[in-house]
């Protein structure tokens, strides 16, 4: 199961909000967080999704996944045993 989407705004092919659209569209509960160096600041994001302006420390990705990650509600598999 795919739990988080990271992507650049801007790549080859189609934009990172487009990937994210499309990819959004066949998993609802999937997490989206976009990054860009992009200087003219941060793009209009859909709700629910997050963005990280690059450059960034890898420790400021790993605490930012981890958090956004953390708000995901548990699934039966995740759930403890009562």
């Amino acid at each position: 199961m795919i739990h988080l989407l990271l992507s650049d705004v801007e790549m080859p092919g189609m934009t990172g909000i487009e990937l994210a659209i499309q990819l959004n569209q066949q998993r609802p509960d999937i997490k989206i967080l976009m990054m860009s160096g992009l200087a003219t600041g941060m793009p209009v994001l859909n709700n629910g999704w997050q963005f990280l302006p690059r450059p960034f420390m890898a420790d400021m990705l790993r605490d930012r996944i981890r958090d956004f990650l953390s708000e995901h509600p548990a699934t039966k598999e995740q759930l403890p045993d009562a």
